[in-house]
């Protein structure tokens, strides 16, 4: 750790490269650097990228391996194993602004399409066809919350359950879906009705790996929320070409 420069971003860069394989497959069995798919899996919170280090760590000593020799396999398990744990903590910092969030991540998000359009959200607020909605856990602590439609998309927007789909690039060869999320922006993500919204990596991998969500696209590899770029070039060029449509 003492030959690189940490605290700068190419340091750190360099430090990871070493540490880390340089691709692993993911749940989908396509492969994609290593870097790219654990930044893509947090919400640029210090403390999600320690746990994980802490649980990749960990896992590799576990099974035999040291320090510098950590398998893809063991990075996508451990991403995998704290998906769960990292969701919570989200979902607990925004308890006393969003008490109904916990709910309707594990009720009406798994209703919701990995894509979907913004004019469609309406749906999952108070569908006839879906058992669990947005209006129902509203409902259910109305003398808590505000009971409506607005309340309900700012939860998943504010919560970063949800981000929008940014503009795309070349549809050729295997790409991300490109999303910008309001934890990252400095005001509100405004959105109008022909906007197509995006689940975070983190409340969507299990049901991804389950087959519950689906992308469209069969050559997308995954979302990529657009901050997560560790170049943090304005016009995002580190990336910029890999991004295909979600329909």
């Amino acid at each position: 750790m003492v030959r690189f420069p940490i605290y700068t971003r190419q340091g750190a860069l360099d430090f990871f490269k070493e540490l880390f394989p340089p691709n692993i497959l993911n749940c989908r069995n396509i492969p994609e650097e290593t870097l790219t798919y654990l930044l893509r899996h947090f919400q640029i919170l210090p403390r999600q990228l320690v746990m994980l280090f802490n649980s990749i760590l960990s896992t590799t000593i576990k099974s035999g391996g040291s320090f510098g020799e950590i398998e893809g396999e063991i990075v996508v398990k451990s991403i995998h194993e704290q998906e769960s744990n990292m969701a919570d903590e989200i979902i607990q910092a925004y308890e006393s602004m969003y008490p109904e969030a916990r709910e309707i991540r594990k009720k009406v998000l798994p209703n919701i399409p990995l894509v979907f359009q913004y004019k469609d959200i309406r749906r999952y607020y108070d569908g006839k066809e879906y058992v669990n909605t947005g209006k129902k856990i509203l409902s259910s602590m109305k003398n808590k919350v505000e009971v409506s439609p607005y309340r309900f998309e700012r939860c998943l927007i504010e919560t970063g359950m949800v981000g929008r789909v940014m503009g795309s690039q070349d549809p050729h060869g295997k790409s991300y879906i490109n999303a910008e999320f309001e934890y990252a922006m400095p005001g509100t993500l405004d959105l109008c009705e022909n906007d197509y919204l995006v689940i975070h990596p983190i409340f969507s991998g299990q049901q991804i790996r389950t087959g519950l969500k689906k992308f469209a696209n069969p050559n997308v590899i995954g979302v990529y929320p657009h901050e997560a770029d560790p170049m943090n070039n304005p016009d995002r060029a580190y990336m910029r070409d890999q991004f295909v449509p979600c329909s």
